[in-house]
């Protein structure tokens, strides 16, 4: 977590680096001034970000998942993310 843990997270998951990549700095660009966007590379590591944020009482607002041939857990870690942060939106990128 950094140091504006203040400010809602967007956590943007693939374990497809470009995937990666495109999103979070699509995301970055649009909503970077009001959210903290973070992007992690596995389910693993998603999951134990998400877990840190509650566990620190930080507000994730959405969780971007992958989801496909290159991205077979994208579910899983949206389904983790619900338990984890109910109130977060949670979105499928398909690719």
């Amino acid at each position: 977590m950094s140091q504006r843990a203040a400010v809602p997270a967007i956590v943007v998951v693939s374990e497809h680096a470009e995937t990666c990549a495109v999103l979070s700095e699509e995301i970055r660009r649009r909503y970077g001034a009001d959210y903290e966007v973070t992007t992690r590379h596995g389910a693993d590591e998603a999951v134990s970000t998400l877990a840190g944020y509650r566990d620190g009482g930080a507000e994730v607002a959405l969780v971007v998942a992958g989801y496909g041939e290159r991205d077979p857990e994208g579910l899983e870690v949206l389904s983790r993310a619900r338990r984890l942060h109910p109130a977060a939106m949670r979105a499928v990128a398909v690719g």
